[in-house]
């Protein structure tokens, strides 16, 4: 038995013809759409070759600033209900003891709200600016509660603030010394709490103690890319203690040094040079942190070892011979 395919049809043939257009055209124009797009993302990497390493580091701060300009404490909404007091005379409140009373409950409850909220941002603005970090190692930044202890004076019913009896063997010799007999004795002021997250306050075993700094959520949230070096056009260099501060040409109010510790490569004004960023880790306060001028944000500051630093451009200087061979013997000025 021979089975016979059907011949198909006009209408069959010309839908075959069209779909094997249509899947070739659609081939086409995803090839299109890919060479367009890896042109782009080329004239996208040039453009950004053609910008100075350095002023890309900049724009990378401005970036930040951006991300944290409305960092603000959540403050609990004031309590305020004097207003209900508007049309109440002072002989009213004289004379009517419930009025008074509640008057007197009102304007309690709305001095006691503004000190909650003037403690909540004094509060915040105490902690803030550990928030503004890149700190790669921040599970590692954590404080540890111990157990506090302290000399209790029975008489007074007080802890002593005498500063050698602030210890076990001090609070002891203060009460062998004491008039009274059993005058003082040595007892835990403060029980051990659980490690909490240096960043969030939190026990570390909370979900809440396993957050970074607020800025890194931030970026992270944002999608923003972290440089893997940071550039610095060099304007200055001082040292104290060992630690190099090496000021960077900034932008309005994107300033920003290096803190170099260790031995640095010789670096000059005029030279432009990077560090490691992304993923480094440094300690006590990251790759990146913000230094405060009061209230206001002042410096950024990227900590690096001397050793990572490279000069990417040297800028051209003259010799200390050349400099030194001038002082010795400057040359005359010729009269015409």
């Amino acid at each position: 038995v021979v089975a016979v395919q059907p011949t198909p049809s006009a209408a069959d043939l010309e839908k075959l013809v069209n779909d094997r257009v249509a899947a070739q055209l659609e081939k086409r124009l995803v090839e299109l759409k890919l060479a367009k797009s890896a042109a782009q993302l080329a004239d996208e990497k040039a453009a950004e070759a053609a910008v100075p390493a350095y002023a890309q580091s900049l724009a990378f701060l401005a970036r930040l600033d951006e991300l944290m300009k409305d960092y603000t404490p959540a403050l609990a909404d004031a309590v305020d209900n004097t207003d209900l007091l508007r049309c109440s005379t002072k002989d009213e409140l004289a004379t009517n003891i419930a009025l008074s009373s509640a008057a007197a409950i009102l304007r309690g409850q709305s001095k006691a709200s503004e000190r909650d909220r003037e403690r909540a941002v004094g509060e915040f603005e105490g902690k803030k600016w550990i928030q503004y970090r890149l700190d790669f190692s921040w599970r590692t930044r954590v404080v540890v509660h111990e157990a506090q202890y302290g000399c209790w004076e029975k008489s007074g019913g007080d802890w002593t603030n005498w500063e050698p009896a602030r210890s076990h063997d001090g609070c002891v010799e203060q009460n062998a010394r004491s008039r009274f007999g059993d005058a003082f004795t040595w007892k835990l002021r403060a029980p051990a709490r659980e490690t909490t997250s240096m960043y969030t306050g939190q026990p570390v075993t909370s979900p809440a103690g396993l957050l970074p700094p607020e800025l890194m959520r931030r970026v992270e949230s944002k999608h923003v890319v972290i440089p893997e070096r940071f550039a610095c056009h060099v304007i200055q260099i001082t040292a104290v203690a060992g630690v190099r501060r090496v000021e960077c040409l900034g932008a309005e109010s994107v300033g920003a040094y290096l803190r170099v510790t260790g031995v640095m490569p010789a670096t000059h004004i005029g030279d432009v040079i990077s560090v490691p960023l992304r993923g480094a880790d440094r300690d006590p306060n990251g790759v990146l942190s913000r230094e405060p001028a009061g209230r206001k944000p002042g410096w950024w500051v990227v900590d690096a070892d001397g050793s990572t630093l490279k000069v990417e451009t040297a800028a051209k200087c003259p010799t200390v011979a050349e400099v030194v061979a001038a002082a010795v013997a400057p040359k005359k000025a010729v009269v015409k």
